[in-house]
């Protein structure tokens, strides 16, 4: 990824050439992020205008195919936080692992189950085929309805429309925390703090400009001018109040997951929240950029 890339040969020509920097590289925060997709200004805003900078960090983007990757890649040490759904901390630390979720951001989800003209209900879809995250297979009359991201809407054909949004299906399904480790936090609890207070601000810097969100969305993606996912996704989280730059830690949205989790055999019993997040670091964020409580 070209940011990586960017700030990794900086660095090399730091070390080589005997350069000196007001960052240190022990304060280089390596944070990992899922593929970019439609929602991409949302998450990579943190890397513009020197959020990170003005915390006193140099911040390092790895990106990564889906969040269990990043989970091992964050156990292994090759990153200090990672952004993905919370469920595979659930299950890492069941097993003996040292992962924290320290915040949340977006807290809904933005897939739905779409279908075709036919299907006027949830009722109507017994008996019918549903397909995961594969929008070709309804145009092509495969299956009558498929969950999939919200980012698919604007350009869907005209007889596919949106059944039922999945944060009114599942409302308290958590889509991407923040998360790290207790060793991380136990050396670099301040570098931590300056993270979360980078990111905080970075959030509310996108959520409060449009232009700019949608314009680095495009950027990233490669999406022509006229592509309208990215307007319709930034567009569609702003009115859903879907991401929340305060980071929160929602206990009963946590345990809700758990407990489905447990339900389908994945976790033999639910953690205690002391067991898996660390809310101390986003207190002493909020206090850190002025948010209070």
């Amino acid at each position: 990824m070209k940011i990586a890339k960017g700030i990794a040969l900086f660095i090399a020509a730091a070390v080589c050439c005997g350069a000196t920097s007001s960052v240190s590289a022990q304060h280089v925060w390596r944070h990992g992020l899922i593929k970019a997709k439609a929602d991409a200004g949302i998450f990579m805003m943190v890397t513009t205008r020197d959020f990170a900078k003005k915390q006193g960090l140099d911040l390092m983007i790895s990106e990564f195919k889906d969040d269990q990757i990043a989970l091992k890649a964050l156990i292994a040490g090759e990153v200090d936080s990672f952004e993905g759904g919370p469920q595979g901390v659930f299950a890492a630390d069941s097993k003996g692992a040292d992962a924290r979720i320290l915040g949340c951001h977006w807290v809904v989800v933005p897939h739905g189950i779409y279908a075709t003209d036919a299907i006027k209900s949830v009722a109507d879809l017994k008996g019918k085929s549903i397909a995961s995250s594969a929008p070709n297979s309804m145009t092509g009359g495969v299956v009558d309805a498929a969950v999939i991201s919200n980012e698919y809407q604007p350009v869907a054909p005209k007889n596919i429309h949106l059944l039922v949004a999945g944060r009114d299906a599942v409302p308290n399904f958590l889509r991407v925390c923040i998360v790290s480790t207790a060793k991380i936090l136990a050396s670099r609890g301040d570098d931590a703090v300056k993270f979360l207070a980078t990111e905080m601000s970075a959030l509310r810097f996108a959520l409060t400009h449009k232009e700019e969100t949608v314009a680095l969305t495009r950027e990233i993606t490669h999406a022509k001018p006229d592509d309208p996912r990215a307007a319709f996704v930034y567009d569609d989280a702003v009115a859903h109040h879907a991401v929340d730059p305060a980071l929160p830690l929602p206990a009963e949205k946590i345990n809700w997951l758990q407990e489905q989790m447990v339900k389908a055999g994945k976790l033999a019993k639910p953690l205690e929240l002391s067991a898996i997040t660390a809310p101390e670091y986003r207190e002493k964020a909020l206090k850190l950029i002025g948010a209070g409580h």
